[in-house]
């Protein structure tokens, strides 16, 4: 992730811990079938911050899949 630009912070847990550009990006992830939680609602975050549950390998490609088509998609606007 952090090669295609999601500035990534450190986690102590199971948990993916991300800021993105990308605008809506839980709904846009969501028409792939990919779970993420915005962030906006924690004390002194914004809607640019999310997580995600690690997951197994196949999952975690489908989720890097997803960024890619997101950022290319973006890129063309």
């Amino acid at each position: 992730l952090k090669k295609m630009g999601i500035t990534v912070y450190g986690s102590h847990a199971n948990y993916i811990f991300f800021k993105s550009k990308i605008k809506n990006l839980k709904e846009r992830f969501l028409k792939d079938q990919i779970l993420i939680r915005s962030c906006a609602d924690y004390h002194g975050l914004n809607e640019s911050f999310y997580r995600i549950s690690v997951r197994g390998h196949n999952e975690n490609e489908r989720l890097i899949a997803a960024f890619a088509n997101l950022i290319a998609g973006e890129e063309q606007i």
